[in-house]
């Protein structure tokens, strides 16, 4: 929240009148306040505040002899109050003292300093009656009244002692004179008069003051802008800083980082290198000597760096297992440890692959033909029940004792 600030522009006065006619009423004493009330970056509050306005008789500490709240509008940040217009009697203080007027503009506290109050120039005469004061009504007097010439018959007056007429007093010596005045303006030359003879020559008179400094002339315009002087000579190269310090290292032309890992994209590698996003290679990539080799034309090598196929393997392939076989899936191999087969998925069911025809019982195997690129037959051991997929037909071939030992699914 900005702070409340105000400069003050204000006008003390004390208002005191004397009631007229016969009607005795108390003094009201009431204070115009007008003040400038802005934020603590200088920005005018046009805003409605609560302002509390406290007069003490300490500038600092103290509590407080008369306090009043007000809420106040300011016009374009200009804040214009009477105190003790919200309080009856107004401003309750004899004002035979110094006092102090502490604001505080809600939220904030009350504003440092205090603000002294003095008195308005022309309140001064309020301790003297002048030259010709009237009152309009009785005039109640606590003490003693002193005058030193009184007009009138004075009927009304009552009480009056006149008090015994004081002794002469001597003369006061005579006062030092005063400090010699400046001297006056010199005096109008008078018109000159006619040219008498020439009279014979007298002594040399003494020299005459010296006249008054002639004023000083106007200032000349500035001369034309001179030729530019040759350019001095070039300092000396200081000498080459240090270079900052780097967390690679230089090994010839190569560099080199041994501090901890490297992130990209990534700042808390858990490697030596790790890259968040699309890494993009122009080149080879290899991993080891000849773990994994990533050609440029797109070949995949493991174990050799010059890959021959999309996937070139210099050693054996374990495949794993797999239970899923759809259209996704057509085409994958898996390891059938039950079996001791490898299987593959024609997007409908798994089927063993052997070499020698031999068809373990309750294993599946297929008929392909790589000219058309078509699966003509599915074949299943010694189980009579089996049913064949959609597209084929149910085969059977008996043993010669007339037991089913072999069924086939025919491609229709």
């Amino acid at each position: 929240m900005k702070k409340s600030a105000l400069r003050f522009r204000f006008l003390l006065v004390l208002l005191f009148s004397i009631c007229a006619a016969d009607a005795e009423a108390d003094v009201p004493k009431f204070i115009s306040f007008q003040g400038e009330l802005t934020d603590s970056q200088g920005t005018r509050i046009t805003s409605a505040r609560t302002v509390t306005l406290k007069i003490y008789n300490t500038a600092t500490g103290g509590s407080f002899l008369w306090s009043e709240v007000q809420t106040v509008t300011p016009a374009n940040g200009i804040v214009s109050a009477i105190l003790g217009s919200q309080t009856s009697g107004g401003v309750n203080l004899a004002f035979d003292t110094q006092y102090w007027l502490g604001v505080t503009v809600s939220p904030d506290g009350e504003m440092s300093p205090r603000i002294r109050l003095t008195t308005s120039p022309y309140a001064f005469i309020a301790k003297f009656l002048d030259t010709g004061a009237q009152a309009y009504g009785s005039l109640s007097v606590a003490n003693t009244v002193t005058a030193s010439n009184f007009v009138g018959n004075g009927s009304g007056l009552t009480g009056i002692t006149p008090g015994p007429k004081g002794d002469t007093g001597p003369k006061g010596d005579t006062g030092a004179a005063g400090a010699t005045g400046p001297q006056g303006p010199q005096g109008l030359t008078g018109d000159t008069g006619s040219k008498g003879d020439t009279g014979a020559m007298g002594a040399a008179g003494p020299q005459g003051t010296k006249g008054d400094t002639g004023s000083k002339g106007d200032t000349g315009a500035v001369g034309a802008t001179g030729a530019q002087g040759p350019q001095g000579l070039t300092g000396d190269t200081g000498p080459k800083g240090d270079t900052g310090s780097s967390p690679f290292t230089l090994n010839g032309a190569n560099a080199y980082y041994t501090a901890g890992n490297v992130g990209i994209g990534d700042t808390s590698p858990g490697g030596k290198l790790v890259v968040k996003g699309n890494l993009m290679i122009r080149d080879t990539m290899t991993v080891g000597d000849t773990f994994w080799v990533v050609k440029e034309n797109g070949y995949v090598g493991i174990g050799t760096t010059s890959p021959n196929a999309r996937l070139d393997v210099a050693g054996g392939i374990k495949l794993g297992s797999e239970t899923i076989c759809d259209t996704p899936h057509a085409g994958i191999l898996r390891y059938n440890s039950s079996t001791k087969s490898v299987e593959y998925c024609n997007a409908n069911a798994w089927g063993a692959l052997y070499g020698n025809g031999s068809v373990p019982s309750g294993t599946w195997c297929g008929f392909y033909n790589p000219r058309n690129s078509t699966l003509y037959a599915y074949c299943q051991g010694l189980d009579p029940n089996t049913s064949c997929p959609t597209g084929y037909t149910r085969i059977g071939s008996p043993d010669s004792n007339g037991y089913t030992i072999i069924i086939t699914c025919v491609k229709d």
